[in-house]
């Protein structure tokens, strides 16, 4: 049945990632999947999230489905941690997902089911997975311009000018912060702007935050969702765990949605349960669990906090050092101390990113994708020297 099937096509980033595995040599480098390492050069689990892990052996009582929406404490604890204070509740709807891109999906689907021939568009460069994911769910796909990859910076002028194109039948696929890849966020003028363009042009922005936390601080990198929030009558948001609790292989985030009414919503609710349904069935409750316990916990918030803290703290280290590294070699390093987050994009071609790899054990995501966080401090220098060298 099976032999007619196409050899796949290689992931951009999980075939990086066996690359490296298989690379012998000891100095080798991977600055490619996007998972924060400490100086040990391990993605450790945070102590606040084994304190409610052991909480959670101890007093957990059942392993009984919990239902389609998933853990209802786990969606009111991160809808209190990235959404406004004030927002209407009974036009918001939220369930639990297979992480960030289950959400994605989910999303996807709705709204594949709710206007067929709709437009998603995703920023130049995005995501690798948001094109497959929309693709995959039937939408359309178009990119907007973000980043010039020669300076470092953002394609203002081009991107509000492609925005102002966009209608009723546009979505518009934002990063919330600390975009992937380029690490180049929006300003809050720019989060204003792009509230009245879609309040006045008709298009549904859409906001996928996966860094909460990794940018300016877990208040200021919600500030631009919570400007489109508190803005426009429709909203859809996908959100990750996965970064800055450090859930990765739990699977853990959620999809959010605003809608005109809470009648809307209702229905909303309704339409994404049957998707969910069909698809993953019920999402898995273990980290979700966790989370919700970290966030009942006064204790333990605030533990997870100063983890937090400390994390973005090492990658604005890291970021400084690595730029001073390539001043003293007479490279430009200084967009990556504008950038914010686990990335930031090197104008490097294809062939200086084999040579990277095949020369110096330097492994990077095509397209020139830098993994700060996962940068042993002490390497700055080494990682500075393969540059020169390939530059």
């Amino acid at each position: 049945m099976f032999d007619t099937l196409s050899p796949a096509a290689a992931d951009p980033i999980l075939s990086v990632v066996e690359a490296f595995r298989a690379d012998a040599r000891p100095h080798k480098l991977d600055l490619s999947v996007g998972v924060y390492r400490d100086v040990q050069g391990q993605t450790p689990v945070m102590a606040a999230v084994k304190a409610a892990e052991r909480a959670l052996c101890e007093a957990q009582a059942s392993k009984s489905y919990l239902g389609l929406a998933g853990n209802t404490a786990f969606l009111d604890a991160v809808m209190q941690l990235c959404l406004p204070a004030e927002r209407e509740a009974a036009r918001w709807t939220a369930i639990q997902t297979p992480g960030a891109s289950g959400a994605l999906r989910l999303l996807a689907d709705l709204l594949a089911a709710t206007r067929p021939g709709l437009t998603v568009w995703i920023s130049d460069p995005s995501y690798v997975n948001h094109a497959p994911i929309l693709r995959a769910a039937g939408l359309q796909v178009a990119r907007y311009p973000y980043l010039d990859v020669a300076s470092g910076s953002l394609r203002r002028d081009a991107l509000f000018d492609t925005l102002a194109g966009l209608g009723p039948d546009d979505v518009l696929l934002l990063h919330g912060c600390c975009h992937n890849p380029s690490g180049v966020d929006l300003s809050l003028a720019d989060w204003q702007r792009i509230a009245g363009m879609a309040s006045r042009q008709g298009f549904l922005p859409w906001v996928d935050l996966a860094y909460q936390g990794f940018g300016d601080g877990l208040e200021a990198d919600a500030a631009g969702l919570q400007i489109l929030a508190r803005a426009l009558p429709q909203l859809l948001v996908a959100y990750s765990c996965s970064k800055h609790f450090g859930l990765y292989r739990e699977r853990t985030g959620a999809a959010m949605l605003l809608s005109r009414s809470a009648a809307s919503a209702q229905r909303v609710q309704g339409k994404l349960f049957e998707l969910a349904r069909r698809s993953y069935s019920m999402a898995p409750d273990h980290g979700a669990e966790v989370v919700a316990r970290i966030l009942a916990s006064p204790a333990l918030t605030q533990q997870w906090h100063e983890e937090l803290d400390g994390m973005r703290a090492r990658i604005v280290r890291i970021r400084s050092r690595l730029a001073d590294a390539l001043a003293a070699r007479g490279l430009d390093g200084e967009r990556l101390r504008r950038h914010k987050g686990m990335f930031s994009m090197l104008p490097l071609s294809p062939a200086q990113v084999e040579r990277l790899r095949a020369e110096h054990a330097v492994y990077l995501v095509g397209g020139g994708r830098l993994n700060l966080a996962g940068l042993d401090e002490t390497r700055c220098d080494d990682l500075s020297a393969a540059l020169a060298a390939v530059a």
